[in-house]
């Protein structure tokens, strides 16, 4: 028998800037028999359901104005300087989750832990440049250990910002409409000498919304629609560099065009993130909404078991604090809808909003979705 509700939906809430996780214990399952997911080995499916928020947050890193977010537990507060300014190290967002770091541990290769345990941990992975109109674009990552081998799976973009709205009235013109009729891309620069398509300097002014070094892609009218010219290397008061010719060239006072506003939409919207493991040849399957997005295999020819040990939701159950505690921690930060591991691996899902499954099958599931009956 299935409970039917109706209702405003509930979560697991891990907002910015948090510090949480969630326990399954090991001690206070297992008095003396292993059962279910402790007691089990071989193929399997983890499935859930989450809301990801944005943990770029709008920072700077060109000369142009910082845009102004409101306040949010969904949106990273983004520094109105730039990361390298001597006063960065005054904003406490800055001192949770660095905006960069050189030692590589920052918001902009964030991971953040669905699941952790020595033997599985499934991450949302952030992979991003720059966070200047940049919301963080997550990968899914798979870190599975067999017979003592460790091998790490991870995906293309799978959970993305959206750009681009609808035509609004204003007082100056706008050029950047695709063909759709859509608002996505700003001219933010013209050429100032024709671009021939030998080399990779393009001469242009100005150039103060560019971000050198970043992988800041940028963008020239074909049509009725817009092409990548290509991405940008460096930078200076006259010109862009771009990482390799464009062979198409482009004529003096052609315009250059950036994205409009990159809106993380997906921190309002349900996301299916699932995970198959299939024993009798060690594949690995990842899939999100319903679409699988990477095939691979364990090149190990054992067989995966779940460690019998407690298992940790939402970070890896360090706990840590400080500076930059958030990427120790693997922090994540978003809603967790429902959760849950069966016994079997599965490459078709009868509901991406809610995990629907035959009980008997079921290693473990959680529920953090209340309704109002």
């Amino acid at each position: 028998m299935y409970d039917v509700l109706t209702g405003k939906q509930r979560s697991l809430v891990f907002p910015v800037m948090c510090n949480g996780f969630v326990t399954v214990d090991y001690a206070a399952n297992v008095a003396t028999t292993d059962y279910g997911i402790w007691d089990h080995e071989g193929s399997f499916c983890f499935e859930a359901v989450v809301t990801p928020y944005d943990v770029n947050g709008y920072g700077k890193w060109s000369g142009d104005t910082v845009r102004t977010i409101a306040n949010s537990k969904k949106i990273m507060p983004g520094l109105p300087v730039t990361f390298g300014d001597s006063s960065a190290s005054n904003y406490q967002s800055n001192l949770y989750l660095k905006t960069y770091d050189s030692g590589g541990a920052d918001r902009l290769n964030h991971k953040m832990a669905l699941f952790h345990s020595t033997s599985l941990k499934i991450y949302l992975v952030n992979d991003t440049g720059h966070n200047e109109n940049n919301p963080a674009n997550y990968k899914i990552q798979v870190v599975m250990t067999i017979g003592g081998a460790t091998e790490t799976f991870t995906s293309g973009y799978a959970i993305s910002p959206d750009s681009g709205f609808q035509y609004q009235y204003a007082a100056t013109d706008k050029e950047g409409f695709d063909k759709t009729g859509q608002f996505v891309y700003d001219k933010v620069s013209n050429l100032t000498h024709p671009y021939t398509g030998s080399g990779t300097t393009i001469s242009c002014s100005p150039t103060t919304s560019f971000v050198q070094g970043a992988g800041q892609d940028v963008y020239a009218r074909s049509g009725t629609d817009f092409v990548k010219v290509g991405t940008i290397n460096t930078k200076t008061s006259s010109a862009i560099t771009i990482t390799s010719a464009y062979s198409s060239g482009l004529s003096n006072g052609a315009g250059l065009f950036l994205p409009s506003y990159v809106e993380p939409s997906y921190i309002n919207s349900f996301q299916h993130v699932a995970v198959s493991y299939y024993s009798n040849d060690n594949a690995i399957e990842i899939y999100v909404n319903g679409n699988k997005i990477l095939a691979s295999k364990h090149t190990n020819a054992g067989t995966f078991a779940f460690d019998k040990e407690s298992y940790f939701i939402g970070a890896n159950g360090t706990g840590g604090t400080g500076d930059n505690a958030a990427s120790a921690n693997q922090q994540f930060m978003g809603e967790l809808h429902e959760l849950a591991v069966i016994n079997r691996s599965k490459d078709r899902f009868q509901s991406l909003s809610n995990i629907v499954t035959n009980l008997n099958n079921l290693l473990m599931y959680l529920r953090f979705e209340e309704t109002d009956a």
